[in-house]
This record gives structure tokens, sequence and C-alpha cells, in this order.
């Protein structure tokens, strides 16, 4: 989870000038060959929660169980959070360059 909440944090990121808004595209651009590297963890992680499912482990709160969708969820997340920079870094990028 924290892989990705930097990751997010990253995306979601203000570029200041023209300089930065190219580093961030870069960095975005590199971004589904992290979540490649992240996958094994993913999957570790999934195992375990499948194990507990499988002794019938009982979660003493809601956000423990839900880490596990949000483990699950987060590389389609954060692929979506870079569509929609996209979008706003090309409005940027327009005001900068115009």
């Amino acid at each position: 989870m924290a892989s990705f909440e930097k990751i997010n944090m990253k995306i979601e990121s203000h570029p200041k000038d023209i300089e930065e808004l190219t580093a961030l595209k870069d960095f975005m651009l590199g971004v589904p060959n992290e979540v490649e590297k992240l996958q094994k963890d993913i999957k570790d992680t999934l195992a375990i929660y499948a194990t507990l499912d499988l002794f019938n482990y009982k979660f003493n709160d809601d956000e423990d169980y839900g880490r596990k969708w949000k483990v699950f969820g987060s590389p389609q997340d954060s692929l979506s959070r870079i569509d929609k920079q996209m979008n706003t870094l090309q409005v940027l990028q327009d005001k900068y360059l115009g």
C-alpha cells in the first residue's frame, strides 16, 4: 500500500513549470513497469488474506478487511489517476507553452 500511496502522490502532484511537467509525464510513463514489479507483493498479500479467510479469521474492524480490496484495486486506481492527470497536464502544458 505504501508504494502505491507514493506513486499516487507523485501522479497527483502539480508541476510548477514545464520541466516539472515533463518529469511528471516521464514518471507516469514508467508507472506500469513499477506496478508490474509490485505484482508479486500484491499476490503475496492476497495469499495471506486468503489464508486468513480459510481459517475464518475475524478482523477487528472493517478497515483491516478493506485493506485487502485496496491492495487488489491499487494498480487499476493508479492507472486511472494517470489517465485523469494526463488531461490536466495537457491543459497545463498548453498554458506553459502558450
